[in-house]
């Protein structure tokens, strides 16, 4: 039986949450380089990067292992399974929901973690910034493993607030320069 339409029915606004969620994300971030970072900007280069080199060519093969891990699972490995009946099985499709999950949430991070990560170490601070890529390098490879569960949470917000502590080092160092 079909559920009757609601003329009244709209979407409501989740301006309110999205506020607080940044705030939440942001001000404790901002506070901590507020009261740490006390140097303005500054251009590293050359062997002052090599740690933060290292620390982004992890964060690539984690990258693109979960990609590839993606890829192999839907169109190698089980590429008969899915053009099956079986295809529709819960199990299955919990299994590619965290396959697709996995990469997608990737992806959806990944700009933002890249651009701060850049940011960060070429004009504040190159060693704080490998060791931070190293971390969220490693949070990010725990995602599959704890997908579907709320404890995916141990990898989701650890993420967040390493951008969130790098994009507002280097507002604070603009601040200071």
């Amino acid at each position: 039986m079909q559920k009757p339409f609601v003329e009244s029915a709209a979407p409501k606004s989740s301006l309110v949450h999205a506020m607080v969620i940044i705030a939440i994300l942001w001000l404790p971030m901002l506070a901590l380089n507020w009261f740490t970072q006390t140097e303005g900007l500054k251009l590293h280069d050359g062997p002052e990067m090599k740690l933060a080199m290292q620390s982004l060519m992890v964060y690539f093969v984690v990258w693109y292992f979960i990609m590839a891990r993606q890829g192999a699972s839907r169109n190698i490995v089980n590429a008969e399974l899915l053009k099956s009946p079986k295809a529709t099985d819960p199990a299955v499709l919990a299994w590619f929901l965290n396959v697709d999950r996995s990469f997608l949430n990737m992806q959806e991070q990944c700009s933002m973690f890249l651009a701060s990560f850049v940011s960060y170490t070429l004009f504040v601070d190159p060693n704080v910034g490998a060791y931070v890529g190293f971390a969220y390098s490693f949070f990010t490879a725990i995602y599959p493993v704890l997908h579907p569960r709320p404890s995916m949470l141990a990898s989701t917000l650890p993420r967040y607030y390493f951008i969130f502590y790098m994009v507002t080092g280097c507002f604070v160092a603009a601040v200071r320069s």
